[in-house]
């Protein structure tokens, strides 16, 4: 796009995740578009009511025409019923959406994460692939709220599987605050027990990484910036959340080839990859983790001084003038 004046975007953001912590990232993304004569507004979900047959003319006409004079949307949000409705707008008036709802969605769910790359290939400029090392994972099955499960001799086969101690994961969740670790047969039971009703996993405990992880900060096909956080009082999750430490990290070239792959492999524009140390932290963090599609970056802005915010308006515009 020639002139930056010209171009208008909006954030679409949670109405009601309104804690410093959030407000502060959609902030720094409309600072970063300032800085680049750009306009970026910011709108809430719940300004975006969701309307089907006959009351559809009356709320939904407002809100797309309005959208129409936008030139691309950040969608900063996890409501993937409302993301559905924009991206069918935007493709039908070829309006840019970063990131993609489905791809937000695939993050969301960290098992749907593990079958999409488990079904990808990291690709090469020779035309090679590799598997993504993942976690031996094994995802626990469905039961309905108010149900439980009658008998739990699945969680037997999964001991034998993965051994002891073993993680126990729920598929929604952020800042590590449902990840548990499960240290004999009767833990494992106990949250087999306690999460029934809800979609979670089991995974093998990756012992050399216990407390430590690489959070690589990915837009397009770079990796930005990257940090090797470690936990507070032993806790075996690294999350800066529960009282970690961080670090700046300089990533391998096997490492960011994962972070990218993967970020790629879930069609994201950008994206937060977190990689564990199977080996241990002398060789490279070379088992995939997670991958965040809206990772905040104010701590590793701090840690590294990279402003992820600007390296995400730049990628934005270069998509933009790629397609004019």
């Amino acid at each position: 796009m020639a002139e930056n004046e010209l171009c208008r975007g909006v954030v679409i953001t949670n109405s009601f995740l309104r804690t410093d912590k959030f407000v502060e990232h959609y902030e720094w993304l409309q600072e970063a578009a300032k800085r680049r004569h750009v306009t970026l507004d910011l709108w809430e979900n719940a300004w975006l009511l969701l309307t089907y047959g006959n009351c559809e003319e009356v709320l939904m006409n407002g809100w797309e025409n309005r959208l129409k004079d936008y030139s691309f949307i950040i969608f900063w949000d996890k409501d993937i019923r409302l993301g559905n409705r924009l991206q069918d707008f935007c493709h039908s008036h070829n309006i840019p959406i970063f990131n993609t709802p489905r791809s937000i969605a695939a993050c969301d769910d960290k098992s749907e994460t593990y079958r999409v790359l488990q079904n990808s290939r990291m690709c090469f400029d020779n035309g090679k692939g590799e598997a993504f090392p993942l976690i031996p994972t094994i995802v626990a099955p469905m039961t309905y709220t108010g149900i439980d499960y009658g008998e739990t001799e699945f969680a037997e086969h999964v001991i034998q599987r993965l051994s002891l101690p073993l993680v126990v994961k729920e598929c929604f969740g952020s800042f590590g605050q449902q990840v548990y670790l499960a240290h004999d047969r009767d833990e494992v039971l106990s949250y087999t027990r306690k999460l029934a009703g809800r979609p979670f996993m089991y995974q093998k405990y990756i012992v050399k990484s216990h407390g430590v992880d690489v959070r690589l900060q990915v837009v397009g096909d770079k990796v930005v910036a990257a940090m090797k956080r470690r936990s507070g009082q032993g806790d075996f999750r690294a999350n800066l959340s529960n009282g970690g430490t961080m670090e700046a990290y300089t990533p391998s070239t096997p490492e960011c080839t994962i972070a990218i792959a993967a970020t790629k492999a879930l069609g994201l524009s950008f994206a937060g990859v977190d990689l564990l140390f199977a080996d241990g932290e002398e060789a490279p963090a070379a088992m995939l983790c997670e991958v965040n599609s809206n990772a905040h970056f104010r701590n590793i802005a701090d840690c590294t001084g990279v402003n992820t915010a600007d390296c995400i308006m730049e990628y934005i515009l270069e998509q933009l003038a790629e397609s004019c």
